[in-house]
């Protein structure tokens, strides 16, 4: 059985259960309302993914109000007892970025628009920039165009980059889905430290549930009315 497989029984198993559970509770006359009852299915199961990564349990009357990230990072890290704020992950990127596009890294560089820095049409540009940050920047892929032509390589975004305004995306934001992207290498879940970690999970968690940019998670995104989460 594939891991995909066993993720989709197990959050099916979770879902029977409440089921269940309110049919039981109808029969006997009980008032109990699940998070179905107010929560579409994909919700359900966001929220289930993120219980499960975190180990922890969300209320159902509380799950009702985590309708952007911010509150279930704020949610979760209170749960987990964590209320350090510091983004020192986010600095040292910021300070690599700034640093191989020979600026000087200040505070305000955060607000200023990615696509300043790095033409993402320029393979080279785009390479230059990943191997200073030293992680690797999500969606790219190299491909050959055909098999006669092995020693051409065109640089071709697995998700389309080249479709995206990247006008509108921040340097924070475009940082913060490198990190959420590399999850794995620069935090360890059985141990999370402070609550920007918490909200680097929230990102990769809900950008692969729900398969949008990680730029687009942002601190104040509706799950419903911005990322289409039912």
């Amino acid at each position: 059985m594939s891991l995909i497989s066993s993720r989709e029984d197990s959050i099916q198993v979770e879902i029977i259960k409440v089921q269940v559970i309110e049919q039981i509770a109808e029969l006997a006359g009980w008032k109990f309302r699940s998070r179905l009852h107010v929560m579409g299915l994909d919700s359900v199961e966001l929220i289930i993914d993120i219980e499960k990564y975190f180990n922890i349990r969300i209320k159902d009357e509380d799950a009702e109000g985590l309708y952007t990230a911010g509150r279930v990072v704020d949610h979760v890290s209170h749960l987990l007892g964590v209320d350090d704020t510091n983004e020192q992950l986010l600095l040292g990127v910021g300070e690599k970025l700034a640093l191989s596009c020979n600026s000087i890294y200040t505070p305000a560089l955060m607000n200023e628009a990615i696509a300043a820095y790095i033409n993402f049409k320029d393979e080279n540009s785009v390479l230059a920039i990943q191997e200073r940050l030293g992680l690797p920047i999500p969606y790219l892929s190299f491909r050959q165009p055909s098999q006669k032509k092995t020693w051409w390589k065109k640089f071709v975004p697995s998700t389309s980059w080249l479709d995206k305004d990247w006008t509108g995306v921040s340097v924070r934001n475009f940082l913060i889905g490198v990190l959420a992207h590399n999850l794995e290498g620069v935090i360890d879940k059985n141990n999370i430290r402070t609550t920007f970690e918490v909200y680097l999970a929230v990102v990769r968690i809900t950008a692969d549930k729900v398969g949008v940019y990680y730029d687009e998670v942002t601190w104040d995104a509706s799950f419903t009315d911005d990322l289409g989460v039912d």
